[in-house]
Formats: structure tokens, sequence, C-alpha cells
């Protein structure tokens, strides 16, 4: 009797042994794999952020192709957003009675948190790219539309043109707007930001010959900012 029950006794403890080996061994690859599994979805969202603003490169040189060369304008009021959601064919007065509202997915990027998902009850604040404001407003007039046209972009394979907006202020709904212009300035005396940092300090970014590519924030030089010149009324 006394056999049986240290047998079950021995039974037991080798059984409570190995569920903790086995708890032990999945916490040890748990601690080797997520990162590894964080730093693959990232990387799919970066590929998809990638893809999502080389289709917005397509529609905006599919507007100046109409426009006769002439860039989408960089001024409130007239969001450039707005004049490409026009170019796909789809109803933009939602978007214009909700500046920044916009459900087309392809401004949207993954990775960034500039959109929450069903905050608004209307339309949430769904753009998450920004104009470099060089591209078309002229601050010395204060009113009116200004743009330019795309032969007067100097360096474009190196001009930045759109680029991943950080976010500001929600909409009183929890939803955060994207900011929709961008320059290279002080974010305190401007309001603007240079871009939104990705996974790795990236930021995807198009540039004035349509390629989309992602650099380092470390590495963005303030003179792609400059690439306004010969600005017309539009």
């Amino acid at each position: 009797m006394k056999q049986r029950k240290m047998k079950r006794k021995s039974w037991m403890s080798f059984t409570l042994i190995e569920l903790l080996m086995v708890v032990a061994i999945i916490a040890i690859l748990a601690s080797v794999l997520l990162p590894a599994l964080r730093k693959t979805r990232d990387t799919a969202k970066k590929i998809q952020c990638v893809g999502n603003l080389k289709q917005v490169s397509s529609c905006w040189y599919s507007y100046i192709d109409d426009y006769q060369g002439v860039l989408p304008p960089a001024l409130w009021g007239t969001y450039w957003y707005v004049k490409l959601y026009n170019q796909l064919g789809y109803d933009s007065t939602p978007v214009v009675q909700y500046p920044g509202a916009c459900k087309k997915t392809i401004f949207l990027c993954p990775s960034n948190n500039a959109y929450t998902a069903g905050a608004s009850t209307q339309w949430s604040y769904s753009v998450n790219y920004g104009m470099n404001v060089a591209c078309g407003i002229k601050w010395t007039s204060g009113t009116g539309t200004y743009s330019q046209k795309i032969e007067n972009i100097p360096n474009p394979s190196r001009a930045y043109i759109l680029m991943d907006g950080a976010p500001i202020a929600d909409n009183g709904s929890g939803a955060k707007s994207a900011r929709v212009y961008i320059e290279y300035s002080d974010v305190e005396k401007s309001g603007f930001i240079h871009g939104a940092p990705q996974p790795a300090g990236l930021t995807n970014i198009m540039y004035g010959d349509g390629h989309v590519n992602s650099e380092k924030m470390s590495k963005i030089n303030t003179a792609d900012y400059t690439v306004y010149r010969n600005v017309i009324g539009f």
C-alpha cells in the first residue's frame, strides 16, 4: 500500500515538474519570438504604407496631367487631398464639410496613430499624409489659392512633396487629425512638423519625381523642403 502511494506521489511530482518546464520553455520562446514578430509586423505596415503612398503619387500625377502641370493647391479650405479624392471619382462633399475626413484607405498609413477608427459619429479624420506647404502657399498674400507647376520644382528627385503627417488635436470626438501640411520649422513657432516618425525612426516620403522612399528622420535635409519657385495664382 505504501509503495503504491509513493509511486502516485512520484508520478504527480514528475508531472508538475514537467508542466513547469513546459511553461518555462514557452516563456523563453515567447521572449525570443515576440520581438521578431513585432518587427515583422512593423515591416509589413511600412510596406503597406509605402504602397499606399505610391498609389497617392499616381493619383497626384494624374491630377497634374489633367491641370496642365499645376500641382494640387496647398491651402486651407482647398485641401490637396480633396482634389485627389475628386480625381478618384468620389464625391468630396463630406470631406469639405469635415476637413481632414477621407475614407479612402490609400490616404492611411497603418503604422501612423493619427487615425482612430470609429471615433467620430460622422467622419473619422483619416488622412495620414502631409503636403509640403512650399508647394503652393503664398504667405505674403494671405488670400486666394496658390500653387505652382511641376516644372518649377528644382531637383525633383530630392524635393519632398508628401510625407507622413504627425497627429495633432482631436476633433472633439476622440479622432486625431494628421497634419495635412508640413514644413521644416520650429513646431512651437509655426504649428507645423516635418513628418511623423514611424518604426525605427523612419518616415515615408513622396518626392517631386513621383518616387516613394522611407528615410531616417535624422537624415532629412532642410534644403529639400525648398521646392517653391514662380508661385502662380490657381
